[in-house]
């Protein structure tokens, strides 16, 4: 079997608090070369819709960071955004 056509999708859902929350969600695709790796091109994707996910999260964690304490913000958050809350965190101060 030749893989012609490569998707990947990522959605994350966020606890804004006060029965709020946000769904942000991400999909991209690639039409494969002959030449091309089909898992490269599989880990390149997830990279690319991960880290738009982590760059469209940024304002909401900023917002609620605002009215929480840093062992709530990382209770059930993902370690690659653990990161992104510390800078964000940071850059205020």
């Amino acid at each position: 079997m030749k893989v012609k056509t490569i998707s990947v999708g990522y959605r994350r859902k966020f606890n804004l608090g006060d029965f709020n929350s946000v769904d942000l969600e991400a999909w991209a695709s690639a039409d494969l070369e002959d030449s091309e790796n089909e898992q490269q091109a599989l880990q390149e994707l997830s990279q690319v819709v991960t880290e738009n996910v982590k760059n469209r999260a940024t304002p909401w964690i900023r917002e609620k960071a605002v009215t929480m304490n840093i062992k709530e913000m990382f209770a059930g958050l993902p370690v690659e955004l653990q990161e992104v809350v510390k800078q964000t965190i940071q850059s205020k101060n």
